[in-house]
């Protein structure tokens, strides 16, 4: 699928499974999950902000890192 938008970032200070543990925090990486989504598939304006532009949120925030960002306007 080449060319199409892609996203990537490590959680920071994360274990393997957090996603999937009960005593997890999701909170610490739904949000950019969800604006993902909303962005890619609602073309939602204010979530696009997470990925887009010069300086994407998820690449300011301290609590991703490794973030790596591609195909996307």
């Amino acid at each position: 699928m080449a060319g199409q938008p892609v996203a990537m970032a490590a959680l920071t200070n994360a274990g393997h499974n957090e996603s999937t543990d009960d005593y997890g925090n999701p909170e610490r990486f739904f949000g950019y999950i969800t604006a993902w989504f909303l962005y890619q598939l609602k073309g939602d304006e204010t979530a696009d902000g997470a990925f887009t532009g010069s300086g994407p949120e998820i690449a300011a925030n301290d609590n991703w890192s490794d973030v790596a960002i591609s195909g996307i306007k």
